[in-house]
């Protein structure tokens, strides 16, 4: 009987891995081929299930995964290395990263880690991690991604990264940026070679609100690195902190048109863009709108809804209503989604993105060519938005005979030439959110697009937690334990897992957690006000 067991759980063991392979093999697919048609999508996806049944075996099969207890210890010891790291003790935290990322296999935890990583300096270690992943052909695009939003050109040696790495703790955790600033002016040849010193020094010359300094210096590590993001991004953030917004729109907008902005930036980019619109108005109403669409971009739906709420108390504003009913239909809420969107198409009946959610309402409801009405109708105002092009493609893909129709629209959608994980992503919370395969399809999509992404984690999360796939669910808030700062969202799911596991008191905490870092989590509320009912 026991030769018996030891046969099966090999058996388990190829399996995962050849599934595991075939699967990403699928999600590799989409990066390198954006126009991956819906049909070979699903059959390509179909692997996924098999895999989730195996994952979700019990008894025999449970050699398949790491101890969970192996895991606590890696995710605790992080957060412990992570807090000397803003302490200052930078040496220790060096050595003490250095140790976990040693006693790691998971592939896409390291790569994770390896991000943590990159975004403090310590780019050596970035790579031993990303030197640890075994599928490194599964993950090439993602590492390329990596590594060009972030990596510096010139290679410095372990003290050097280490002393930079101070100095980045003691701008910011011990807001000392004039000091760090003089120091650094001292290390000639230091900044004389490295490109990320001088990205270094123009963070603390902004920090010490010294502008032009700060402009000099960052113009400086783009010289060296002309092509990395991250250096690209804190140019804009210096032109539009010191009024020079104009600018930094113009610079913005130019540096989405080269092709350089990697899909770790899209976002950020997409934000700094507000932020700018915000401070280049007069309009106290339209100042208030790009100021709420930033978070609606960070993924924080329920306080865009209280923020707009707080404006339609006092004035209906057609894209105040809009963006909440954006909101409310990516949180589930599709009656109140409704009314806004319509009260809105009241006020301006040309709003694109009230028309596509107008649209989007129709699809849910299965009227497929009323949708097709109000997202045409869209498109005459917004004919390149990679997102109404989707959505136009998945309604079409319901009415027979469109085929024609569909291959246009990726046709459209392969010119446009940009990484699809956002839009994808929105896909799957809003017209795909009551079909949980092609909602699963397409976080997945957005996932093997850009691992990073944490609106695709959250939502997988939610997708895991719904479908009460606990062991999985343990494994995806594993992998997604290694970054720099844990979201409001990492701990809801903590919490939802705990409580699976019926740990009420460490959901409790979680939740809590949650809570202290966004108030407006409406989840979060709703379940510690129920466990304290269970508990009264």
């Amino acid at each position: 009987m026991n030769k018996k067991i030891k046969k099966f759980n090999k058996t388990l063991q190829k399996s995962k891995k050849i599934l595991f392979a075939l699967v990403i093999f699928c999600a590799v697919l989409f990066v390198k081929n954006p126009s991956y048609s819906a049909e070979e999508f699903s059959k390509a996806f179909n692997l996924i299930t098999v895999v989730d049944n195996f994952l979700n075996l019990e008894g025999d099969s449970k050699s398949a995964y790491d101890s969970l207890d192996e895991k606590a210890r890696q995710r605790q010891e992080f957060i412990e290395t992570t807090r000397r790291f803003n302490q200052g003790n930078v040496s220790v935290a060096y050595n003490d990263y250095s140790k976990i990322i040693s006693e790691m296999d998971n592939d896409i935890a390291l790569l994770i880690f390896s991000k943590s990583m990159y975004k403090i300096g310590f780019f050596t270690l970035g790579d031993v991690a990303i030197s640890k992943i075994k599928n490194q052909t599964y993950f090439s695009k993602q590492i390329e991604t990596l590594k060009k939003s972030y990596k510096d050109n010139y290679p410095l040696d372990k003290q050097e990264e280490i002393y930079l790495a101070k100095a980045y703790t003691s701008i910011y955790f011990d807001n000392t940026p004039e000091e760090t600033a003089f120091d650094l002016n001292k290390k000639t040849s230091l900044m004389e070679k490295s490109d990320y010193a001088n990205f270094v020094m123009a963070q603390a010359l902004l920090e010490s609100r010294q502008y032009q300094q700060a402009l000099m210096f960052i113009d400086e590590a783009i010289k060296r690195n002309p092509e990395n993001p991250s250096y690209i991004s804190y140019r804009i953030k210096i032109l539009d902190k010191s009024g020079k917004h104009k600018e930094a729109l113009k610079y913005l907008e130019k540096s989405e048109q080269t092709g350089v902005i990697t899909a770790e930036f899209q976002n950020e980019l997409a934000a700094q863009k507000e932020t700018i619109l915000a401070n280049m108005t007069s309009d106290e109403n339209e100042k208030k709108f790009h100021l709420i669409y930033i978070n609606y971009l960070n993924g924080d739906y329920y306080k865009v809804i209280n923020e707009c709420q707080n404006i339609l108390n006092f004035t209906k504003n057609y894209k105040i209503l809009t963006l909440q009913a954006q909101s409310q239909l990516n949180t589930g809420k599709g009656e109140l989604a409704k009314k806004n969107f319509e009260q809105s198409y009241e006020l301006n009946k040309n709003y694109a993105p009230t028309l596509i959610g107008l649209g989007d309402i129709a699809f849910i409801e299965k009227n497929y060519t009323k949708a097709l009405e109000y997202y045409k109708k869209a498109q005459k105002n917004d004919k390149e938005s990679p997102v109404l092009i989707l959505k136009l493609s998945l309604a079409y893909q319901n009415i027979p005979g469109s085929e024609k129709n569909i291959a246009k629209l990726e046709k459209q959608m392969k010119a446009i030439n940009k990484n699809l994980f956002y839009e994808n992503y929105i896909a799957a919370i809003t017209v795909l959110k009551n079909d949980a395969k092609q909602r699963r399809e397409y976080l997945l999509k957005s996932l093997g697009q850009n691992l990073f992404f944490e609106g695709a984690r959250s939502e997988y999360l939610a997708y895991l937690a719904e479908n009460k796939k606990l062991k999985p669910m343990q494994n995806f808030l594993y992998i997604a334990s290694f970054v720099n700062n844990f979201s409001y969202s990492y701990y809801y799911y903590r919490g939802i897992a705990d409580m699976m596991l019926g740990e009420a008191d460490l959901a409790q905490t979680n939740m809590s957690y949650c809570l202290s870092l966004n108030p407006d989590y409406e989840p979060a509320s709703r379940f510690l006000a129920d466990l304290e009912k269970e508990v009264i």
